[in-house]
C-alpha cells in the first residue's frame, strides 16, 4: 500500500501552519525519534532527508513542550466543564499524550455538553481513544454514532480494526 507522497517537510507544513493542530506534534515526535532510529531516512547523518527530519524533530520537541504547560490545566478545563469546546481541547491533548482514559472522559463530557463545531471528529475520536483503551465494545458504539458520510467509511474501518 503505497503512503503518502512528498517530502517530510512538505507532509508536515500543515502542522506548522496552523498552531491549534499540535496536539498532533507529540505523536509526530514519537513517529519520527522511532524512523531516525530505524535509520528509515537514510544511514548519513548528514543526508538532506536526516537533516530535515532532524529538523522536524526538534519543532515537535518544542511545540510538544508547550503541549505539556498546556496539558497541565487540562484537568481544570474539564472540570470547570464551561463548554464542550474546551473539554475536546483537552482530550486532543490527553489523546495526544496517550492518556486514552482521561482523553476519553473529556470527549464524552464534551460530547454530552453539546456546542462542539466538529462534533463527528470528537465522535470519532471517542471512538479511537476508547479502542485504544480496550474498551472495545464501547469503541464500536461510539464508532456507530457517526452518521456523517464523509466519517462513515473510516469509522467502519475503525469498528473493524476494534472487533
Amino acid at each position: 500500500m503505497p503512503g503518502p507522497t512528498g517530502t517530510l517537510e512538505e507532509l508536515l507544513q500543515p502542522l506548522k501552519a496552523d498552531p491549534g493542530r499540535s496536539a498532533v506534534l507529540l505523536e509526530a515526535a514519537r513517529v519520527l525519534e522511532g524512523a531516525l532510529a530505524a535509520k528509515a531516512f537514510g544511514e548519513d547523518p548528514a543526508s538532506p532527508d536526516v537533516q530535515t527530519a532532524q529538523r522536524n524533530l526538534a519543532t515537535a520537541k518544542q511545540r510538544a513542550a508547550a503541549e505539556a504547560t498546556a496539558l497541565a490545566g487540562a484537568g481544570k478545563a474539564v472540570a470547570a466543564g464551561t463548554s464542550g469546546e474546551d473539554m475536546y481541547k483537552s482530550a486532543k491533548l490527553y489523546f495526544s499524550a496517550g492518556d486514552y482514559a482521561k482523553a476519553t472522559a473529556a470527549v464524552q463530557k464534551a460530547l454530552a455538553k453539546g456546542g462542539l463545531a466538529k462534533a463527528e471528529d470528537a465522535q470519532m475520536l471517542a471512538g479511537i481513544a476508547l479502542s485504544r483503551s480496550g474498551r472495545k465494545a464501547d469503541a464500536v458504539k461510539a464508532f456507530d454514532a457517526i452518521k456523517d458520510p464523509k466519517y462513515v467509511e473510516i469509522a467502519r474501518l475503525w469498528k473493524l480494526a476494534a472487533r
